[in-house]
């Protein structure tokens, strides 16, 4: 697990555009990649960014990079919260739903599809796919929209776009520090970001 690594699939939460992001990778030491997490986390949790491994299979880690404090938001929504406890999520904790998730994820092969909640994806389209068995959408990019076409054909774009300069601005020497955006709150509440690094707009 590289620093290109990350930035390719990552680039977006990095960014603070998106709560987080899913990857696999190869290792051939469980401890080895394990090393390697916790330095990443050192170097990106003072920036609001986590990583942890979801899921190891024979020579595969599946990782997971997020902001927890978006999370929790996302997680907070109405919609999200309804479909989760039908899912048979009990606890209203961030924590506690991830830990339902890495527990479910480790016994399947298969993703469940609550798992689009955890990236950020809109949880209308995520309880529509549900319903609809991923049919019937209007539009397909980092997730099947069925609500808002317009708007997520916007997000999608925006993605590729960070991306695309993320990954040049690695090629050319920048450090995950560089580009990762850090958020925090001032005393009137409101979210505010420093970008650490060049814009992507």
């Amino acid at each position: 697990m590289t620093e290109s690594h990350i930035v390719r699939y990552c680039a977006p939460t990095l960014a603070g555009l998106k709560t987080g992001n899913m990857f696999c990778c190869t290792y051939f030491s469980k401890s080895d990649i394990m090393e390697k997490i916790r330095m990443i986390n050192q170097r990106l949790i003072p920036y609001g960014v986590y990583t942890i491994p979801f899921r190891f299979s024979k020579y595969r880690a599946l990782i997971y990079v997020f902001r927890p404090d978006r999370l929790g938001r996302d997680l907070g929504d109405e919609t999200a919260r309804a479909f989760l406890k039908n899912r048979g999520y009990e606890s209203e904790s961030p924590k506690k739903h991830l830990a339902c998730l890495m527990k479910r994820m480790k016994e399947d092969d298969e993703f469940p599809h609550e798992v689009g909640l955890f990236l950020g994806y809109p949880p209308k389209d995520v309880q529509s796919f549900t319903e609809c068995r991923g049919r019937g959408y209007k539009c397909c990019g980092n997730w099947k929209a069925y609500s808002d076409e317009e708007n997520a054909n916007k997000v999608f774009a925006m993605y590729r776009k960070c991306t695309y300069l993320y990954c040049k601005a690695i090629e050319n020497g920048a450090t995950l520090e560089k580009l990762t955006v850090k958020f925090s709150t001032n005393d009137t509440g409101r979210i505010s970001k420093h970008k650490q690094g060049r814009s992507t707009t």
